[in-house]
């Protein structure tokens, strides 16, 4: 700490302060810098970090799978305070800007109006850290949007495996942990994802680290049904949007609905569970081909007006079965 500032504060008759001048201290070092400001006990503190490069250790072999770091804090005991963070850094690694207001209430801290900018995506929720009889909890509503996901996916160390002008993933998850030590085995809630106007790619190594990418490679899928539809399906598939809302329960997701990929190619529909705990996956899958409204045109084209005619009839009773199929 380098220096602290003193000024005049004015207070009404109901304790109000007038005055715009805080207690001011200022933090200067290579690791942290910044300045807090202070208003009265009955003021939440004001916190600007210019910037936080943190380095927090490493978890050790010996210690267990759901070890927490933050096990030994007392959200409790945070002061309330408004926080702004220009630059922050983990261990070498950029998470953008931050800003958010904590209070306390009761045995918990209240984190709302959380607002963050992070990889080529904005994060924006509440949260709620408590913790009773040395148990911690956890709960998080909050939205995840991006305009340049592939980019997203790049800085977080995945290939480039999935476009789109549009991604949205909402949450609203609760987990018996601090907010450090989140595990997808171990949360509850419901999670939506949207997609707008992209592809996923079909090289062989574009969903590694991203598995669940691999539900979407086409090669081999057809390959599996054994049937050749090359004539429609090319490299990669494109997509109009990709919707679907899961339901967890201690790390097992069902359907609430059914994942629905929809472009002028195909249409997938899948539903079903993923346990997360024991890697085990049941699901449906339905793909749909629009075939049947393709086959007049192809008929004219070739010639046979007749035939044509006799497939819009056919099509008109059966078409959306064969559709289906």
């Amino acid at each position: 700490m380098d220096h602290a500032t003193m000024t005049l504060q004015i207070l009404t008759e109901d304790g109000d302060l007038l005055a715009l001048n805080p207690w001011r201290f200022r933090l200067t070092s290579e690791q942290l810098a910044g300045k807090v400001d202070y208003y009265g006990a009955s003021h939440p503190l004001v916190i600007h970090i210019d910037h936080a490069r943190l380095n927090f250790p490493e978890l050790a072999d010996d210690k267990p799978e759901d070890y927490d770091l933050l096990e030994n804090i007392d959200p409790s005991t945070f002061p309330d305070a408004n926080v702004s963070i220009d630059e922050f850094v983990k261990n070498g690694e950029p998470f953008g800007q931050w800003q958010f207001k904590m209070r306390r209430q009761g045995t918990q801290v209240n984190v709302h109006d959380l607002d963050a900018y992070i990889r080529h995506s904005r994060l924006q929720g509440n949260l709620m850290w408590g913790k009773v009889d040395g148990a911690h909890r956890t709960q998080f509503t909050g939205r995840v949007a991006s305009n340049n996901i592939t980019s997203l996916l790049m800085d977080w160390g995945y290939d480039p495996a999935l476009v789109a002008e549009t991604s949205a993933l909402e949450v609203q998850l609760d987990w018996p942990r601090s907010p450090a030590a989140f595990a997808v085995k171990d949360m509850n809630g419901d999670v939506g994802l949207r997609l707008k106007k992209g592809s996923f790619s079909s090289s062989p190594s574009a969903a590694n680290g991203l598995k669940v990418l691999a539900l979407f490679d086409m090669s081999s899928l057809i390959k599996r049904v054994q049937l050749d539809f090359s004539d429609i399906i090319q490299p990669g598939l494109s997509f109009d949007s990709v919707a679907v809302h899961y339901r967890f329960d201690n790390g097992v997701a069902s359907t609430v609905s059914p994942l629905m990929l929809k472009s002028t190619a195909l249409n997938l529909t899948m539903d079903g569970w993923i346990d997360f705990k024991r890697r085990q996956v049941n699901n449906n899958l339905i793909v749909t081909l629009p075939v049947a409204e393709k086959l007049p045109l192809v008929a004219l084209v070739a010639g046979l007006p007749q035939l044509s005619g006799m497939i819009y009839v056919v099509n008109k009773l059966i078409g959306e079965v064969l559709s289906t199929f």
